[in-house]
């Protein structure tokens, strides 16, 4: 995450393992995205809102590669 190197995230589950343990700090999409991570992850929610969702939150906090 950040600036060390890239890291695939491979689904819902391991969105929620990112954000709850690794997200550098938490602003408006991360916020927007954790329950709908959450959701997804239980099968839930939309895959694609969800993925439109952290990739918005990634950007907003510099951790896309």
């Amino acid at each position: 995450m950040g600036y060390g190197a890239s890291e695939a995230v491979r689904g819902p589950v391991e969105a929620v393992a990112f954000l709850t343990t690794r997200w550098p700090e938490a602003g408006v999409y991360s916020e927007l995205a954790t329950p709908k991570w959450a959701a997804a992850a239980t099968r839930h929610g939309s895959a694609e809102e969800v993925r439109n969702v952290f990739v918005a939150a990634a950007l907003e906090a510099y951790v896309l590669a």
